[in-house]
């Protein structure tokens, strides 16, 4: 009695590794064997845009006290107040010194990411909500990055020195 069981459990244990095997292979088909590579430097007037919406919120104030008057049954009064969908938008601003991506919507503006390219360090010099300003240092050359609000417009300025 115990073979048979010894014998049932081994035939499980094949039949199981022979399924994960094939399917191992089937996913390894669909899988390209390029490697996966960093997109190449962009000029600096290059520049990638995308949004990201942040679904609404909503607030309830507490509810008044109840309020009698004569003749008159209490009441309670309630404010739902509900604001409006705040989409974000996130940009990627490419410059010989090094990459940054801002995330944005009117009136602010944050730093997300700040990568230098070869050669260069990233000095934050300012991270939002107002404007981001950013500084590649490298050997021979400064780049220094700024994005703000002018004028309800989301400027970037890329200053190569």
């Amino acid at each position: 009695m115990s073979w048979k069981l010894v014998l049932s459990w081994l035939a499980a244990v094949v039949a199981t590794t022979f399924l994960t095997w094939q399917i191992v292979n089937v996913a390894e088909s669909r899988v390209s064997a390029e490697p996966v590579t960093a997109a190449p430097p962009a000029s600096a007037a290059q520049a990638t845009t995308t949004t990201t919406t942040i679904p609404p919120t909503s607030t309830t104030s507490p509810a008044a006290a109840p309020t009698t008057s004569v003749g008159s049954t209490p009441s309670t009064t309630s404010t739902t107040t509900t604001t409006a969908v705040v989409s974000w938008s996130v940009r990627t601003i490419n410059s010989a010194g090094g990459t940054v991506v801002v995330r944005y919507r009117p009136g602010e503006v944050e730093l997300q990411a700040a990568t230098p390219s070869a050669g260069f360090d990233a000095e934050i010099e300012d991270s939002g909500p107002e404007k981001v300003e950013v500084e590649f240092e490298g050997e021979e050359a400064d780049v220094k990055v700024v994005v703000r609000w002018d004028e309800g417009t989301l400027k970037v300025e890329i200053d190569d020195d």
